[in-house]
């Protein structure tokens, strides 16, 4: 417990530690691609967000160029 002082109520900090499992990241978007086409599901990632984050990757590429 942490106290702050001042009269202020102790405060309690938590640290989480989450599992994360070792992933491909290029080989699980073509997955949830393929199933979005066969399924006939919705894409996981909307056309409007690729397209933003094509432009952060691009205007991140520039900057390293520089």
């Amino acid at each position: 417990m942490l106290d702050p002082g001042n009269g202020n109520p102790k405060k309690e900090i938590v640290f989480e530690h989450p599992i994360i499992l070792p992933t491909n990241a290029i080989k699980e978007e073509l997955r949830a691609f393929h199933n979005s086409v066969s399924l006939n599901k919705s894409a996981t990632v909307s056309i409007d967000d690729s397209i933003l984050v094509m432009s952060i990757a691009s205007e991140i590429e520039e900057f390293i160029k520089d």
